[in-house]
């Protein structure tokens, strides 16, 4: 399944401020630094006088949208990408924003980098239920799928599913329904009514378990 890709760029205060200067130099093809937005936003993202926000934005291509594109200390203090925001209203699709962010990333970001040490992560864009869930519970779903397509209402199927709502829970499984849903969409062919139906389940189950565990620690 696609996804929206992050970019992390971690060093130094110093080399920080030293590969987003060595990025401002290199830009070209539309691309500039938005020093008045980084200005502006700064109240509104609740930032401290030493944390850094700088903002770039595109013009629109044949082959790209116009886009602000945001990177803002996180909370150990390196430079993430808060998010790509459309010059138009609406939002950009994981392609569109992916796109985005490759250029970005090679014209600018990785050869600044070169130049003062900083080190880059990304994400490539592109998650399974591997990425979620253990092996065991993984397997268990695309089983439950593989024989069922969806349907809960055989015993058999049934008792599969729970199965794996169960064995989610028992590993203390991150992912949100939503994200759940597309997957099976976009990736297990499910369509929108029985994706809506099994991933309403998996988050009602995953919230109560939530649930549980806050007024244990509250207790």
């Amino acid at each position: 399944m696609k996804e929206y890709r992050d970019l992390t760029i971690s060093g130094p205060g110093d080399v920080l401020i030293a590969t987003v200067a060595e990025i401002e130099k290199e830009l070209n093809d539309g691309w500039q630094r938005n020093k008045q937005i980084e200005e502006k936003g700064r109240p509104r993202a609740g930032l401290t006088p030493d944390q850094l926000r700088f903002c770039f934005t595109c013009a629109p291509t044949t082959s790209r949208k116009g886009a602000l594109l945001v990177l803002m200390n996180n909370r150990a203090d390196n430079l993430w990408l808060t998010n790509i925001v459309p010059d138009e209203l609406g939002k950009l699709t994981p392609d569109e924003f992916n796109y985005i962010l490759e250029e970005f990333l090679q014209k600018f970001v990785r050869p600044a980098a070169a130049k003062t040490g900083a080190t880059i992560a990304t994400s490539n864009g592109v998650v399974s239920i591997d990425d979620w869930f253990a092996k065991e519970t993984a397997d268990k779903l695309r089983r439950f799928l593989d024989l069922s397509h969806g349907g809960t209402s055989h015993p058999d199927d049934h008792k599969r599913w729970m199965e794996f709502l169960v064995s989610a829970q028992n590993e203390g499984a991150e992912v949100r329904g939503d994200l759940l849903r597309r997957w099976l969409i976009e990736d297990a062919g499910c369509d929108e009514y029985v994706a809506e139906e099994l991933a309403s389940e998996y988050q009602t189950i995953r919230d109560y378990e939530r649930s549980k565990k806050e007024d244990f620690v509250g207790a």
